[in-house]
């Protein structure tokens, strides 16, 4: 299937916010309770978008994969034992729509990501990663990004990842 992965415009806003509600219904489905009403909420895409960090990978006239990337991160990254002091991209929300999943698109994305950044001399892609979505954690494990630490949140135990372009 192939992906066509563009900036987000306003127009995408609703299809981004309806696909994060379908992704936090399948993850409650299958008793990852990791997006919540209170994150990611409309105001968190918007902000992305306001700021041009939101992304969407479109496959079959529809949103398949959405994601942000920008500099900034939580002030608890500074527990993390980076590799890389920078300069680096932060890696958020990446989220397939349901409907898509189990294609190999969270794969295809992060390669895109990573293709993306290297003419811009980014070193290093950081994230963190909710440690009770296991499709998530070995995603990026086999992605080839490696803990470097934890940290507590409202919904429980994230892990600190890096990858090292």
């Amino acid at each position: 299937m192939q992906i066509i992965y563009e900036k987000a415009t306003a127009a995408d806003l609703d299809e981004v916010y309806a696909a994060s509600w379908s992704a936090t219904a399948a993850m409650r489905a299958a008793g990852i309770e990791q997006w919540n009403d209170y994150y990611p909420t409309r105001e968190d895409f918007q902000a992305d978008l306001a700021e041009n960090h939101l992304h969407v990978g479109r496959a079959e006239g529809r949103i398949a994969v959405f994601y942000a990337l920008d500099q900034c991160c939580d002030e608890d990254y500074r527990n993390g034992c980076w590799q890389v002091d920078g300069p680096y991209a932060v890696l958020h929300r990446l989220c397939v729509h349901p409907d898509f999943q189990h294609q190999g698109i969270a794969r295809e994305t992060l390669r895109h990501i990573e293709e993306a950044l290297k003419p811009m001399h980014v070193r290093a892609i950081r994230l963190d990663v909710f440690s009770g979505n296991f499709s998530a954690v070995r995603l990026y494990w086999r992605a080839g990004y490696t803990q470097v630490g934890e940290v507590n949140w409202q919904m429980g135990q994230f892990y600190l990842m890096e990858k090292v372009l």
